[in-house]
């Protein structure tokens, strides 16, 4: 009888666990957060969940049966196995492998559990119940409940787990201790006035410790919350025992009780752990979760898209669009242009606006509005249930969804966009305590990126800056990428007129150091009639046009403002030479653009601009903030026909090493590795997944 005993109690163990697993699957994937009754309500209505409730309850019956085949000491640690049960039930649902650390953590807290259970020994007496010993009790659980809702609203990551956890185990503790008195009380004298109290606590103490549990499952960390759960429910048990009901408690061992408390905190503090999820594979090594019969469902967040104006929108938006063309379902979450939420259709992509509010910064540009960003963009992502999430950047929409992808165990992959240069000229701090921003600022990223399966980047040397931040992983250097169908190569020397045209396509703000170009357009005039065009819009232009009338260029400087993105390759195919003094720049979308037209370029030799313009090659690079340098460059340029001939030649080479088409493969592939997506052996990069 002993023997079968210990298989029911294993076997109610494993009910446990599947029964948290598929509790945590459900919970993950539902919208409500916090501790809030409706969270209950909602997962209350999925079978998936309901089906966990049945699988406790058949754990529920088979411990007792095993209770009753066998003395409690024997049965106690044997139930504690739930733990190590739960986390590769929860990987399987998940349809991933568990991993070495996660089982070993597992372990470690299920043995020190079972020693802990060996040395503290709960007596056998039941104790008489008396009705004041209602009001303790029903007051340490609302104290803990009033507590915990308070701290999580601070907290996240394991800390938050942990403290959710542990208000969960000490309701179940309460309901374990009072259970029993009220089992014994009804046995020996049936109902009363008295029991029904007991009752009537122990039923709210239960639904206070199940919204904290499911509150805790939707951290993502099961292995974490069920650890702590179990190990808190039998010390609150007995606690409550000795403290309330006036149950004497047994210690044995000192030693023993000390390794098990080793063994507990060791296996919590591993599980605290952001085990990365392992790339599912399948039987012959390659990824096979999906199949290819159709596309990914793919959730990109990005804080800037249009209509706003710069390169990481219209990056986001080409995205967007080029993986829909190719035959995934896309949705982008952003904030809303006008400050409410909405969701709508832009051509095949399905954009979900996030309600919003204007930046002292920019008039026209908005960001997620603090207040709501994290429940809208939860909701968001429990409608759309993506099969990877790409995230853009670190702010608000990024942050949110980064965060939350992390929790509910999806797969992420996080591109950074982001230079603290583009940042700094809004804030004017001394040259320290700008350093210490900019540090701090690269710190964050790191932080908001760490649960990211993937980073990339556009250039090396963005990688690098990535790396360096201390993200702790490989990051990727993929071109943002070009329509480079869209552009041309054109010939202006034979225009009507002799006049040379300098061309600037960006934001008007200062970080792009426009007002460089001004101040050495008198300096090439010299030389050469030339004008400058200056397309774009943002917040320096009246400053930049004040700037040409004081050099005395202004009848030579245009301001086009914003030109659609259509007329554009026709306004590089006018200019002679594109100049980008920018010093924060991780790509620039519009010098690969203009050298895709065949234009020579002078760039300032900051940050990935190296990458484009090669210094003799296709133009020139300048000291950055250097006028004279820059006016020589762009005075050697107009005045060689020749060399300006070869180094358009040589622009379009370089150009034609990013494809946009080789760019949203290799995004492809890396969706396909960290999903587990099949994606067609031999694909043109210009092939669709699915007709």
């Amino acid at each position: 009888m002993t023997a079968l005993a210990m298989v029911l109690a294993l076997a109610g163990a494993a009910c446990y666990a599947v029964g948290a697993a598929l509790q945590h699957q459900q919970a993950t994937k539902t919208s409500a957060h916090g501790l809030h009754p409706r969270l209950l309500a909602r997962l209350a209505r999925r079978p998936r969940w309901l089906a966990g409730i049945v699988a406790n309850l058949a754990g529920a019956g088979l411990h007792v049966l095993a209770l009753s085949l066998a003395p409690l000491a024997l049965i106690q640690p044997i139930g504690v196995m739930t733990v190590a049960f739960a986390v590769p039930a929860g990987a399987l649902l998940r349809r991933r492998r568990p991993q070495a650390g996660e089982l070993v953590a597992a372990g470690a807290v299920s043995a020190g559990l079972a020693l802990l259970m060996t040395t503290l020994r709960a007596p056998t007496e039941v104790p008489a119940l008396q009705f004041l010993d209602v009001v303790p009790l029903a007051g340490a659980v609302v104290a803990v409940l009033g507590i915990t809702s308070l701290v999580v609203r601070r907290i996240d990551g394991p800390v938050r787990t942990i403290v959710l956890a542990s208000g969960a185990g000490l309701a179940f503790g309460v309901t374990s201790a009072m259970l029993r008195p009220i089992m014994f009380t009804f046995t020996a004298s049936g109902l009363s006035f008295t029991l029904g109290w007991f009752v009537l606590a122990a039923v709210s103490v239960a639904g206070i410790g199940m919204l904290l549990q499911q509150t805790s499952f939707q951290t993502g960390r099961l292995g974490l919350a069920i650890a702590v759960i179990t190990v808190v429910d039998p010390l609150a048990a007995i606690g409550v025992g000795a403290g309330l009901l006036h149950q004497p408690v047994h210690v044995g061992s000192v030693t023993a009780t000390g390794t098990a408390v080793l063994l507990v905190l060791g296996g919590v503090a591993l599980l605290c752990r952001r085990f990365r999820r392992p790339y599912p594979t399948g039987t012959d090594g390659t990824a096979s979760l999906r199949s290819s019969s159709r596309g990914l469902r793919v959730l990109i967040g990005a804080d800037t898209y249009p209509p706003h104006v710069n390169g990481a929108a219209y990056f986001s938006h080409r995205l967007a669009h080029g993986l829909a063309a190719r035959g995934h379902e896309v949705h982008v979450c952003c904030p809303s242009a006008d400050g409410d939420a909405t969701v709508e259709r832009d051509g095949p992509v399905y954009v979900h606006r996030v309600r919003s509010m204007r930046t002292p910064f920019h008039h026209s540009f908005q960001v997620g509005s603090p207040l709501y960003v994290r429940t809208d963009v939860g909701r968001v992502l429990a409608e759309v249930r993506p099969d990877v999430v790409h995230v853009q950047n670190h702010f608000l929409v990024g942050r949110a969804l980064s965060s939350l992808a992390g929790r509910r165990d999806l797969p992420l992959v996080a591109t950074n966009h982001f230079m603290p240069e583009n940042l700094l000229p809004y804030l004017p701090l001394p040259g320290p305590l700008a350093r210490l921003v900019t540090r701090v600022a690269w710190l964050d990223l790191a932080r908001v990126f760490g649960p990211a399966h993937a980073v990339t980047t556009p250039t090396p040397t963005a990688a690098r800056l990535v790396r360096a931040s201390g993200i702790g992983m490989e990051v990727e250097a993929v071109s943002c990428g070009i329509d480079l169908s869209r552009f041309h190569e054109s010939d202006t020397s034979g225009t009507a007129t002799d006049t040379k045209r300098l061309l600037f396509v960006g934001r008007l703000d200062v970080e792009k150091h426009i007002d460089d170009i001004i101040d050495a357009l008198p300096t090439v005039r010299r030389s050469v009639d030339a004008e400058l065009l200056v397309a774009g819009i943002g917040n320096l232009q009246e400053p930049l046009e004040r700037r040409a009338r004081e050099r005395g260029v202004a009848e030579h400087v245009t301001f086009l403002g914003f030109v659609p993105d259509e007329d554009l390759p026709a306004l590089y195919s006018s200019a002679d030479v594109f100049c980008m003094p920018g010093t924060a720049e991780l790509q620039s979308l519009v010098t690969l653009e203009a050298m895709a037209t065949g234009r020579p370029v002078v760039a300032a030799d900051a940050m990935a601009l190296p990458h484009l313009c090669q210094d003799g090659r296709n133009g020139y690079l300048h000291t950055p903030r250097d006028v004279a340098e820059l006016a020589e460059h762009v005075t050697t340029i107009l005045t060689d026909d020749a060399l300006r001939a070869r180094m358009g030649k040589e622009s379009l080479a370089i150009a034609a090493e990013h494809d946009e088409s080789a760019s949203l493969r290799r995004f492809e592939e890396i969706y396909a590795r960290v999903t587990g997506f099949e994606l067609p052996a031999q694909r043109s990069v210009r092939e669709p997944v699915a007709a």
